[in-house]
């Protein structure tokens, strides 16, 4: 790096100094992209054109189409779909492991030689041999690049599409293009990862493991919301988020204390009542603050100027045209843990902007004199590169509320909602209401 910068308040846990690989920082990916670029070319990288970012679930996915790839010359291993996330974590944690676990990687050579392959190959990979742990991703790749040509039947063209659709539309693959009009066009496809506008209630829970190994694998999240509309009008939300860790207590790489800085996005201008559930690392591992040599990124600066809740200790700052409600989540192996906040939102149903589109039209023009249409809509966005959460939302309206609309058709609930799903990509849900008090009046 050319320029020294300090990372991330919550990232001084591990190191106050910021780097490439911890860059990957917020759920917008457009801003987490132009950051990466920024790191790279920082680091005497050259310009790029766009970032594309891949999950392991998705190489899982291609390694079912693929099959077996032989990497025994390499690492003495063959990589497929069941074992793919274990041997590529052993390779790459090696070093680490050799220390805390040595006879989980006795078998693993220490060095590896360069990738043996007819692919033409940049990026030095026909030289990238020695003690690069995690050279084996690209080699891997190379790999399955040689392999996938062999594969394209009819019946394995139609699962590698339906791969890429389903991984695209549940954010395990994200794109970011320097070039609009690619953009562009990757966004209407909800290729891009953006934080997006709502017009109403938004949610979006974050969880960024730092410190906790590979625990996230285990780690399974049960999001419940809940909005009630008072009778004037004014709507209090009530979320609750409980994180399960699976792990068993000493296995490698999972078996230990996940540490997780969770940031959860709510419509801008969002009032926190209360909050409670969270748990901090000892204060004593959060005592390292950056020397005057750091600079201070400037995309950090509504984060580094938080509020602090002193009650929980949430901190509390505006970020992508959202309020966020941040704080520390940890749990041990076996354990459930379940933190709760109640805010409330910027809006009142009766004084918001009244809905002007063709159904209320429709049913001004049919029903002269009827009660006017009120609207409520809630986006809940799925966490860029998370597996998905199961996840619950009621909505309770006043006595003298009524639904006339609802969207999907199916929404359940008999007066409001009450919807079971798994956020698996992107949810949007909405209702048009009629104030049967005020037309009765």
């Amino acid at each position: 790096m050319k320029v020294r910068v300090a990372a991330p308040e919550p990232l001084w846990l591990v190191d106050t100094l910021w780097h490439f690989w911890d860059a990957n920082w917020w759920p917008d990916w457009p801003a987490t992209a132009r950051n990466l670029m920024w790191f790279y070319e920082k680091s005497d990288g050259p310009s790029v054109d766009g970032v594309i970012s891949v999950t392991p679930t998705v190489m899982e996915d291609l390694l079912r189409v693929t099959g077996p790839i032989d990497l025994s010359a390499e690492y003495g291993l063959v990589i497929n779909a069941d074992n793919f996330w274990e041997n590529i974590q052993s390779v790459t944690e090696q070093p680490t492991l050799a220390k805390t676990n040595p006879d989980f990687v006795a078998s693993l050579p220490t060095t590896w030689p360069a990738v043996k392959t007819a692919l033409p190959l940049r990026q030095g990979l026909e030289a990238n041999a020695g003690n690069k742990p995690k050279k084996i991703i690209g080699d891997l790749l190379v790999k399955i690049l040689e392999v996938l040509p062999q594969k394209l039947t009819p019946e394995n063209l139609v699962k590698i599409m339906a791969l890429f659709e389903n991984n695209m539309a549940g954010k395990q693959i994200l794109v970011y293009f320097q070039d609009p009009a690619l953009q562009a066009a990757a966004a209407e496809r909800n290729w891009t990862g953006e934080v997006r506008s709502a017009d109403k209630d938004y949610l979006l829970v974050v969880n960024t493991n730092i410190a906790g190994q590979k625990t996230d694998r285990l780690i399974s999240e049960q999001i419940e919301h809940e909005s009630a509309i008072a009778a004037d009008g004014s709507i209090i939300d009530t979320l609750r988020i409980s994180r399960t860790h699976h792990g068993i207590k000493g296995t490698p790489l999972t078996g230990v204390r996940n540490v997780d800085w969770l940031r959860v996005y709510v419509p801008a201008g969002s009032e926190l009542l209360s909050a409670d559930g969270f748990r901090a690392p000892d204060p004593a591992y959060l005592q390292d603050r950056p020397d005057g040599s750091l600079s201070s990124s400037p995309l950090l600066a509504e984060e580094n100027a938080a509020a602090l809740d002193t009650e929980s200790g949430a901190k509390i700052y505006g970020e992508s045209g959202k309020t966020v409600f941040a704080n520390w989540l940890m749990l041990d192996p076996g354990e459930t843990v379940t933190v709760t906040l109640r805010y409330r939102l910027p809006f009142n149903l009766y004084e918001t902007k009244r809905p002007d589109g063709w159904l209320e039209r429709l049913n001004g023009w049919l029903n002269p004199g009827a009660a006017e249409l009120l609207s409520y809509s809630l986006l809940v966005q799925k966490q860029p590169g998370a597996a998905a959460d199961d996840f619950t939302s009621r909505l309770v309206l006043p006595p003298d509320v009524r639904v006339f609309w609802r969207h999907p058709d199916d929404l359940p609930g008999e007066n409001g909602w009450d919807i079971s799903a798994r956020l698996d990509r992107d949810r949007y849900w909405s209702v048009l209401v009629q104030n049967l008090k005020s037309f009765n009046e």
